[in-house]
């Protein structure tokens, strides 16, 4: 009981409030040794000790990393954006979208209500949010939860196009190496890759040729790719 009551004080933060519990029970048994927390003790005994506050920011700190603090920077994109993205891809009938936001209700207006969309993220509301937009527009395809770090092995489906937006960095940041473990699990024939231009860890403005280890990622599997900027992201199509 002590872990989902834990679960329950740290998503009493609302902008962490509909994070799937599961990816959060995960973070959070990950540092339980590090603080030495014992998840079957009495919660009311353990929140009083100095070391569950420290456990508390920790966790805190790592969720705003991964998830607060990338859901704080500009999500929406021009319609002139999602055309330039429409043509470097070419033509294409199905889509994946991993960590997808709300962003599918912007670009499935201008990609076209006829193709199929697989739209995953871990945020339980947006997820509510695009099945019902699904739903009421007769949009084929499927909206899931899916945790790209710990279930990184569900069976996902293969489309023509698979769109990692904003998100890879994130995966890195719980451990390094997540993002060439999930991408040896894709199936498409193109996938689409984007960055903020903005660091997460440091707030400072990135180059069009940074993200070195990504790069090497891409060179040491063979993948060919462009790069190009849009707006404030830098995008890697890759082959």
């Amino acid at each position: 009981m002590t872990l989902q009551e834990i679960a329950e004080d740290i998503k009493g933060k609302r902008s962490l409030s509909d994070l799937d519990e599961e990816f959060l029970k995960s973070r959070i048994l990950e540092k339980v040794d590090k603080y030495k927390i014992d998840v079957n003790k009495d919660f009311k005994k353990l929140k009083r000790k100095d070391r569950y506050k420290e456990f508390f920011k920790d966790i805190r700190k790592t969720l705003r990393k991964i998830y607060g603090v990338y859901r704080e920077i500009k999500e929406k994109r021009s319609k002139k954006t999602y055309l330039e993205i429409q043509e470097k891809i070419g033509s294409f009938s199905s889509v994946l979208d991993i960590g997808c936001g709300l962003s599918p209700l912007e670009y499935i207006e201008i990609f076209g209500k006829d193709k199929t969309y697989y739209l995953t993220d871990i945020s339980k509301e947006s997820i509510k949010e695009i099945k019902n937009y699904m739903q009421e527009n007769k949009i084929k395809g499927k909206a899931s939860i899916f945790n790209a770090f710990d279930n990184y092995n569900d069976k996902l489906p293969k489309t023509d196009v698979i769109f990692l937006f904003r998100m890879l960095e994130s995966l890195e940041s719980i451990e390094k190496g997540s993002s060439e473990r999930l991408f040896k699990k894709l199936k498409a024939k193109i996938i689409l890759v984007s960055f903020s231009k903005i660091a997460l860890n440091q707030g400072e403005e990135i180059k069009k040729k940074g993200r070195s280890w990504f790069r090497r990622m891409l060179s040491k599997n063979g993948y060919s790719f462009e790069d190009f900027d849009l707006e404030d992201e830098i995008f890697f199509l890759i082959k």
